[in-house]
């Protein structure tokens, strides 16, 4: 596994902690204004760490990897129907 898989997976196990503790929070009800926080905070992260350029790149990786995975997702849920 290369670096940059590592760190994907890293940020992706961290994020799924911040779910866990998101859904805790609200009683498993999150709110638009919710992940607009969250999202917000990652956006400020990265527009601090990241040049803008680069920051475009990351955020069009997420979304197409996003969008796989939740079309995987719902795939798998219709044949488990």
């Amino acid at each position: 596994m290369s670096d940059a898989e590592k760190n994907y997976d890293e940020g992706y196990g961290l994020c799924l902690d911040l779910i866990d503790e998101l859904g805790f929070k609200t009683k498993d009800n999150p709110t638009p204004q919710h992940f607009a926080g969250i999202l917000s905070c990652l956006f400020h992260l990265l527009y601090v760490h990241q040049p803008k350029e680069e920051v475009n790149k990351v955020v069009s990786m997420a979304q197409e990897f996003a969008i796989d995975n939740a079309e995987k997702e719902l795939n798998d849920r219709r044949k488990d129907t």
